[in-house]
């Protein structure tokens, strides 16, 4: 569905036999930023009036064709577009942190529970590691295996702080 401003009259009747009714609809709507599509049905949307105000702005070249393409792709115009865009970027934002907060939290939950594993393969590698000094003979297949746990346990733990560090710089905490 197509955008169109308050004076788009040709673009939003195609048969002049209905002028009357589809003017009178769009006179009704206006002041909701509606208007009528070509076959009748009301299309919410953004619709620019000619008393709102004018914004003019710099972009770069890259910036402005991806604009454009998206702009065609979704048949809407280069400024209906970038409303659009503006509009959503607020409610999308709130997703995205309501998001992260929930990753967060269950980051946070998580994390003592990955310090204990992690302690409790310290100790089983370091009570090995005793036997193995007292002369008790350990098979070297059990202390490279520990050590492989505990190594994997500390890797854990230290890529899940460092998603929560990189979690709180997003949300600014």
């Amino acid at each position: 569905m197509k955008y169109f401003g308050r004076d788009a009259y040709p673009h939003l009747l195609m048969v002049s036999a209905h002028f009357c009714l589809r003017h009178t609809m769009w006179q009704a709507h206006k002041s909701t930023r509606c208007a009528i599509d070509a076959m009748g049905k009301i299309a919410h949307g953004v619709f620019m009036a000619r008393d709102d105000p004018m914004m003019r702005f710099r972009a770069p070249s890259e910036l402005k064709q991806r604009i454009e393409d998206a702009a065609a792709t979704n048949g809407r115009s280069l400024n209906a577009e970038i409303l659009h865009r503006l509009e959503f970027s607020d409610e999308n934002s709130q997703i995205l942190r309501n998001f992260l907060e929930a990753e967060l939290n269950e980051l946070e939950h998580d994390m003592p529970h990955l310090s204990a594993a992690r302690d409790e393969h310290k100790t089983r590698f370091q009570a090995a590691m005793d036997a193995v000094l007292s002369g008790t003979p350990i098979d070297g297949e059990v202390i490279a295996e520990l050590r492989y746990e505990l190594r994997m346990a500390q890797e854990r733990l230290e890529e899940k702080a460092a998603q929560m560090r990189r979690i709180k710089r997003v949300l600014g905490e």
